[in-house]
Order: structure tokens, then sequence, then C-alpha cells
């Protein structure tokens, strides 16, 4: 039976991604350009914000900032930004105690995982080694038993 998703919230249009991916920061030419009060000129989303808040999301279908940490880790997805202008709100969440716990989180997820790969490798290896073994001591033995083969299944020479 093929049961058809529902798709009513922004969360099933815009695939959420596995923690160990990271937030998503698309570099756009445009994002959402915006004037904010009396200005005559439009301000947007600076891709240069993502090296300077390594946890800075964009959502594309939303058109605001989010704290990918804050959401992954704490569960907390209050943090948007999609005032321009206001560029002092993302140094403020960024030295906020609650954000500060999130990205020790994070930071200690991210160790987990290459700890844990590097774990899968070394056994990878171990694997890969016993199986070269087997293999030398296979072909020693193959050929031990065609030396002591009786005579009788060996070809006769002329």
């Amino acid at each position: 039976m093929i049961v058809a998703l529902q798709r009513d919230d922004h969360t099933a249009r815009e695939p959420r991604p596995a923690v160990r991916e990271g937030p998503l920061q698309p570099v756009l030419r445009e994002y959402k350009p915006q004037k904010f009060g009396n200005e005559t000129f439009t301000r947007d989303f600076k891709a240069q914000w993502f090296k300077q808040y390594p946890w800075l999301s964009y959502s594309i279908d939303r058109k605001v900032g989010t704290c990918y940490v804050c959401s992954k880790f704490m569960n907390d997805n209050t943090f948007t930004f999609c005032n321009w202008k206001k560029t002092e709100r993302l140094t403020k969440h960024h030295q906020s105690e609650a954000h500060s716990l999130a990205m020790t989180k994070w930071l200690e997820y991210r160790q987990m995982q290459r700890k844990s790969s590097s774990i899968i490798s070394i056994i990878d290896d171990g694997h890969r080694n016993y199986a070269k073994r087997n293999r030398e001591v296979f072909t020693c033995n193959h050929r031990m038993s065609l030396l002591h083969c009786p005579t009788k299944h060996r070809s006769k020479r002329p």
C-alpha cells in the first residue's frame, strides 16, 4: 500500500540535514533583499556571515537565518534572523550562554564522529590484513598438497 505524505509545513518542503552534515549554507546571488525604515537602498543576507558564524543556517523556503546548533542540540528553534540591518543580533546570539552550550555539544559530537570513523577504519584494515594472511596460508597449503599428491595423479613424463 502506498501512502502519500502531506506537505503542510515548511519542514516537509525543506529537507532537514542530518546532524553530521551541519548547517545549510547556500551561497546565492540574492537571498531576500529588503528595505528597512526610510532607507532608499535594499539590504540582503550576506554569505560572508557563514564564515564569521559557522553555526548560521539559511532556510531558502522561509528566507531566514537560524542557529543550526541550538536547533539540533538544544531543540531550541527560537533564534531567527531576518532583519539584515540588525547584524548585532548574530553577535549577541553567538555570545549567549545557551548557544555556547549548544556549540560545545556540537563540537563534542563532531569529535566523537571522527573517533568513530577512525575505529571503523582500524577494524576494516584489520579485516583486510586477516583476509590477506588467510589467502597466503591457503596458497601455501595448496602448493604443498600438489607436491605431496600420489604419483598416480601426477602427469606422466615421457
